[in-house]
């Protein structure tokens, strides 16, 4: 997950991020979600970041898939003040599905989207929920 996020365009995606999850209530590349995830949560050491809240996960996890679409059209990702053009609604549609998948991360069942139970993580990491509604990860190894 590239960590060249510029803060303008991640501020954008947070507040646009927060009016597409939080008022609803109800892979791209390589990359799956659970490592967007965990990508999210960490630094450029791979080292745990300070607790993050939801919503910003999912935004970060959002910037990254709808660049990766926009360089792959060839055209770069642009929020429009109506909320309705074409990268509006990708980011909506993508926000969904890491809502999803951001929740199924910190569960703790058994199936191979959730840290606890995947090949991958559940030797490595340890999620952490804060009583302020935020999210870590603890390092294992």
């Amino acid at each position: 997950m590239s960590k060249d996020k510029t803060p303008d365009l991640l501020a954008q995606v947070l507040a646009r991020t927060e009016a597409n999850i939080v008022k609803k209530r109800s892979g791209s590349g390589k990359n799956t979600y659970l490592d967007r995830f965990v990508g999210a949560l960490t630094d450029e050491e791979g080292n745990p970041t300070e607790p993050k809240t939801r919503t910003q996960i999912i935004a970060e996890m959002s910037l990254a898939i709808v660049q990766e679409k926009a360089e792959e059209r060839g055209t770069p990702f642009q929020l429009t003040e109506s909320g309705d053009g074409e990268d509006d609604l990708l980011l909506a549609e993508v926000n969904k599905k890491c809502k999803n998948q951001v929740a199924s991360a910190i569960a703790n069942n058994q199936n191979s989207t959730s840290i606890s139970f995947n090949e991958n993580y559940k030797d490595k990491w340890k999620v952490n929920k804060h009583d302020v509604g935020k999210i870590s990860l603890e390092k294992l190894t």
